[in-house]
């Protein structure tokens, strides 16, 4: 009810319009989160909150034209496949988040929302580790580092750096014990 995936049948060359030809893609996969289903208090009572996230390549340079277009595109296949009539008529809010976003508010690198690069060498393990192996005491946290992207991951990152800087040996997540000094 509230993670959705949807692969699109040419699900190979959607990828590959991403990550080999730097296009958006034609039959683009995408997911949808609908955290109201699981939590009523994201959304105004009665209103539903949806959150479309739509894989594109980094470095991309849309216009205003193309990016409407996409939009379109994807909310009429949201409507068609997960039936949802009247689906744009009952938007109240809307936001568009390209990765011109990410990079202009974030600093992403190219617009990435996913790391560095949106690549197998730059998942989970393969990430870059949190400590410089090239400098003493400088340390990373973050989206770019080892465990990877999202909040969640975001604070591990942190977790595990305090850890390391202050020498706590245990896996298990920090607790006031290990804080006080």
């Amino acid at each position: 009810m509230h993670h959705n995936l949807y692969f699109t049948d040419k699900w190979k060359e959607s990828f590959e319009a991403i990550f080999d030809h730097t296009e958006l893609p034609e039959n683009p996969s995408y997911y949808v989160c609908a955290p109201s289903k699981t939590d009523p208090a994201v959304a105004p009572e009665g209103c539903e909150n949806l959150f479309v996230l739509v894989p594109t390549s980094t470095g991309l340079n849309l216009d205003e034209k193309t990016i409407k277009a996409y939009r379109d595109k994807t909310l009429s296949h949201l409507r068609e496949t997960m039936d949802l009539p009247g689906l744009e008529e009952n938007i109240i809010y809307e936001r568009i988040f390209t990765g011109h976003d990410f990079a202009s508010l974030y600093n992403a690198f190219k617009g990435t929302a996913l790391g560095l690069a949106q690549n197998l060498t730059q998942t989970a393990v393969f990430r870059p580790k949190t400590k410089s192996s090239k400098v003493t005491n400088l340390y990373f946290v973050g989206a770019n580092t080892n465990p990877g992207i999202g909040v969640p991951m975001c604070l591990i990152s942190a977790q595990i750096v305090f850890k390391r800087i202050h020498g706590i040996k245990h896996g298990r997540p920090l607790s006031a014990d290990d804080t006080n000094f």
